[in-house]
């Protein structure tokens, strides 16, 4: 009786075969760590924004407060970094701003100001954050009356 089995020879040459194909699988993934980015900054300035809907309800006039609002509700654009707790994988992003200031704050109904929370403080034309990875550039938008945010191209 002959017992029919594959080779090492046969075995070894599937092996690489498989190996060239799953090498050139991987190359073809697109690399979305522009989008990646852009979500996790548009996150940060809407968890901002959550802040100053949230504290609504509190007076301007007790300085303990107004101080913990500004911390809690301004977001500094030129450096947004993520929540990750291993410091090795902790990304820092950094972008440019048309604003001349580098700290966007919020109002308690979401609207960007710059300093001091004032009515005629509230910023009058969008801000633009350019974010660039690998020679792609795209921007984020936040219009100043809503603060609704509009990634463009």
């Amino acid at each position: 009786m002959m017992k029919k089995a594959f080779t090492l020879v046969e075995l070894i040459f599937v092996i690489v075969i498989l190996g060239i194909l799953s090498g050139a699988a991987v190359m073809s993934i697109p690399d979305n760590r522009l989008l990646t980015d852009i979500n996790f900054i548009t996150m940060k300035i809407k968890e901002k924004q959550m802040d100053a809907f949230i504290y609504d309800n509190y007076d301007f006039n007790d300085i303990s407060w107004r101080d913990n609002f500004y911390e809690k509700t301004c977001i500094d654009t030129a450096n947004i970094k993520s929540d990750e707790k291993s410091s090795k994988s902790a990304r820092k992003y950094q972008m440019k701003s048309t604003l001349s200031t580098k700290k966007i704050c919020f109002d308690t109904l979401g609207r960007p100001y710059l300093n001091n929370y004032k009515l005629n403080n509230l910023i009058q034309t969008p801000i633009l954050l350019d974010i660039e990875y690998k020679n792609t550039k795209r921007k984020i938008k936040i219009m100043p009356y809503s603060g609704s945010i509009m990634i463009e191209r």
